[in-house]
């Protein structure tokens, strides 16, 4: 149960982060990437980009989650 709260926790506040995001195309192609679990290239042809402008939008997102979430949080973006 304590388990459970904790990763509930974790959860909200990665979703915090991700909404948190001001770059539009960033926010959605962590939602697709990681909660979605799509490809590059699925992702690409989803939100009608290149594959490697997905790449490009995910590390960006990522480094501004990892400054958003701290180091608590740093090995899961």
């Amino acid at each position: 149960v304590e388990q459970n709260v904790r990763n509930n926790r974790a959860r909200e506040k990665i979703l915090q982060a991700i909404d948190r995001l001001s770059d539009p195309r960033e926010r959605n192609v962590v939602i697709h990437r990681l909660a979605e679990e799509l490809s590059s290239e699925e992702t690409a042809e989803v939100l009608g980009i290149k594959s490697e402008q997905v790449n490009l939008a995910l590390f960006q997102a990522r480094a501004k989650l990892r400054k958003i979430l701290g180091k608590e949080f740093e090995n899961l973006v």
